[in-house]
Formats: structure tokens, C-alpha cells, sequence
């Protein structure tokens, strides 16, 4: 009997060691998903926030990008600017924050991992809430993630259906 309850225990711990490592160590798929959830907490406007809040919000938000990130505005209604970089990704995030009411959030993620598991691409549809207007505005999008240092970083955003052309430099 005593040897019967050291094999169930040692099944029970080598099972729990088992789902412990893979609660840790997650697919590309399902920390890239993981990545688009934190994203999109972060993609907050809170009434009444104050200018504090604002600024690590919106630093958080940098957390996700890549600091050479590209942004394609091109045929986005009410965008129509591309962004290159950090810094001027965290000027329209400002510009942005104020005119949203409510979260952005991300559905129908299909996420495509690359061979060598450094990069991937992601399809989404992403849904705002902007202030003054009645329906949610909703937008097709494609981005590129990169593996840096262990942490999926988005590098680049395009919107579905228009055609990518090279950055500039490049």
C-alpha cells in the first residue's frame, strides 16, 4: 500500500512538473495570442484619466512594438499617415487615446509562425469605440511579429488589402 501512494505521488508531481513547463514555455502561437490580449488591455481610455495614467499606458503599450516599427496608414479611414518608430508611434497613441471611448479590441486572430520560429504574421480584425460616433469602427489588419530576446514584438501593420510596398531605405 505504501508503495502504490509513492507511484501516485510521483505520477501527480511528474504531472504537475509537466503542465508547470508548459504554462511556461507556451507555443508561438499561443504567447503571440497572449501578446494580442495584453495589447489590447493596454488599449484602454478611461474617463477622467489623468496625464500620469496616460503616459504609462501608453509606455506599456510601446512594450509591444519593436522600436524601428512601421505602421501603414495608407488606406485606413481616418488615419491615412504611416508611422516609423517608437516615437512617433507614441505621438498618435496620445492623438488616439483622446478620441477613444472604451477598449480595441481583437478578434478572429489567425496567427502563421515562419520555420525558424523568429517571426510570424498575424490576420486580425480589430473593433474601437470612438468618441461621438454610434457604431464601432472596425478595420482588417495584418501584422508581423518578431521574436527579440524571447518576448513576440510587433514590427510591422498593414492593412488587409493593401499592397505592401518596401519602407523607405530599404
Amino acid at each position: 500500500m505504501k508503495r502504490l501512494l509513492q507511484i501516485v505521488l510521483l505520477l501527480a508531481a511528474a504531472l504537475a512538473g509537466y503542465f508547470l513547463w508548459i504554462w511556461a514555455h507556451p507555443t508561438p502561437e499561443e504567447a503571440i495570442r497572449k501578446q494580442m490580449e495584453k495589447l489590447s488591455e493596454t488599449l484602454v481610455a478611461k474617463p477622467g484619466e489623468g496625464n500620469f495614467a496616460r503616459v504609462a499606458g501608453i509606455n506599456k503599450t510601446l512594450s509591444f512594438f519593436t522600436p524601428n516599427i512601421y505602421i501603414n496608414g495608407e488606406g485606413i479611414p481616418q488615419v491615412n499617415e504611416s508611422i516609423q518608430g517608437q516615437t512617433e508611434l507614441q505621438q498618435a497613441l496620445f492623438a488616439a487615446r483622446s478620441r477613444l471611448d472604451g477598449a480595441i479590441t481583437f478578434h478572429e486572430i489567425h496567427v502563421q509562425v515562419g520555420q525558424e520560429k523568429t517571426n510570424a504574421r498575424v490576420n486580425f480584425h480589430a473593433v474601437a469605440r470612438l468618441s461621438g460616433q454610434n457604431e464601432p469602427y472596425s478595420q482588417d489588419l495584418k501584422a508581423e511579429f518578431a521574436n527579440v530576446d524571447g518576448k513576440w514584438l510587433i514590427s510591422r501593420v498593414d492593412p488587409i488589402g493593401v499592397e505592401i510596398r518596401q519602407l523607405p531605405g530599404n
